[in-house]
C-alpha cells in the first residue's frame, strides 16, 4: 500500500512540475532540451536566452 501511495505522490509532483513548465506555452521547457534545440528556438525567435534560463 506504501508503494502506490508514493507512486501517486510522485505522478502528481511530475504532473505539477509540468504544467507550471507548459503554462504559458510549451516552448518554456525548452531548457530541458539539448543546446542544438535550444539553440534553433531562440533563432526562430519563439524565446530568448533570457527566458530559457
Amino acid at each position: 500500500m506504501e508503494v502506490i501511495i508514493e507512486g501517486l505522490g510522485l505522478c502528481l509532483a511530475l504532473y505539477l512540475l509540468c504544467l507550471s513548465g507548459i503554462r504559458n506555452g510549451a516552448v518554456n521547457m525548452v531548457h530541458l532540451y539539448g543546446k542544438d534545440v535550444q539553440n534553433r528556438v531562440i533563432e526562430l525567435g519563439m524565446t530568448t536566452q533570457e527566458k530559457n534560463r
